[in-house]
């Protein structure tokens, strides 16, 4: 009988790939899990029971969890890690740093435009519609995240990207697990349809001009929630 073959170096190197595969893949779905709400704020994140909701053994979710604390969207309590829950202030406070981040998005997204890009946005926008008429607030939420995205892609700025990402979960978050009801669905994606409009057209001027309309009405909404 032939004997196994030992491992060669070669093959671990190939395992890591895979594990740091399996983390982007697990921060990826934690994340819209729980931006998307369908794992709720203050809820308890333990490893075995996340390696089982995502069909994955603990050390990619330890690494998971991990990103998910650099990102805003995990606490870690003595030990015991759990989706956070931001106030209203805190979130007005986050939508006052995110609100000229999203204006230099806009302005760069609108100089970067290309044939590619603009069909994303624009799917994401119609994501967005159809939401609408199914009263869908986590699928809602989840498009308009990543109409949002594939605008800080276009800025062509890696810093830019990676500080609206983890500006942006915390905020999202808190929209569809509580701010929700204070939109206006169609207002919203209004808003959110002029500034693709402006974009897709290469107009940079109105282009950041809606998106300061868009941080500003978010920013109101939220102050008056603190006078409730």
């Amino acid at each position: 009988m032939n004997r196994p073959e030992s491992t060669r170096l070669s093959d671990l190197g190939d395992t890591t790939l895979q594990r740091s595969n399996l983390k982007d893949l697990a921060v990826q779905k934690l994340r819209a899990h729980v931006i998307s709400g369908t794992i709720p704020p203050g809820t308890a994140l333990v490893e075995r029971d996340v390696a089982e909701l995502l069909g994955i053994s603990r050390g990619p979710v330890r690494e998971a969890l991990l990103e998910m604390e650099i990102q805003g969207l995990v606490e870690n309590v003595r030990g015991r890690r759990k989706v956070i829950q931001p106030s209203s202030m805190d979130i007005v406070a986050m939508l006052e740093v995110r609100a000229p981040l999203e204006v230099h998005a806009a302005t760069r997204a609108a100089c970067n435009g290309d044939a590619a890009h603009d069909a994303a946005i624009s799917r994401h926008l119609e994501a967005m519609h159809v939401a609408i008429r199914e009263r869908d607030r986590g699928a809602f939420v989840l498009a308009d995240l990543a109409l949002h995205e594939s605008i800080w892609n276009l800025s062509s700025n890696p810093y830019l990207v990676k500080t609206l990402h983890n500006l942006s979960g915390p905020i999202f978050l808190a929209i569809v697990n509580g701010s929700f009801d204070a939109f206006d669905w169609e207002e919203t994606y209004e808003l959110h349809r002029g500034l693709v409009e402006r974009i897709q057209a290469g107009d940079a001027t109105s282009a950041a001009a809606m998106a300061q309309q868009n941080m500003s009405d978010s920013i109101h909404r939220n102050e008056l929630r603190l006078l409730e």
